[in-house]
């Protein structure tokens, strides 16, 4: 069984050090330790990682993307 919380961190860190690598810059809100970023960016972080790990244990990893990923923001223009 997969820790969210700790695959949360894995991919934080791996987002931030892949935007260093493109030349972007994150939200300055967010870059910094997986401890001290806000709790609304947390959330977000684990209804997708938690998504992720769901869909790959469905063994869909070889299907398409599924439409939405599940996210659970009521404000997410995105997924509404």
């Amino acid at each position: 069984m997969v820790d969210i919380e700790q695959a949360c961190i894995v991919m934080h860190d791996a987002y931030e050090k892949a935007a260093v690598g493109a030349g972007w810059e994150t939200n300055p809100e967010s870059r910094k330790p997986w401890a001290d970023v806000p709790e609304s960016n947390k959330v977000t972080m684990r209804a997708a990682v938690e998504a992720l790990v769901n869909w790959l244990a469905d063994d869909q990893a070889d299907d398409q993307l599924p439409q939405s990923w599940g996210c659970n923001n009521p404000d997410c223009e995105t997924c509404i």
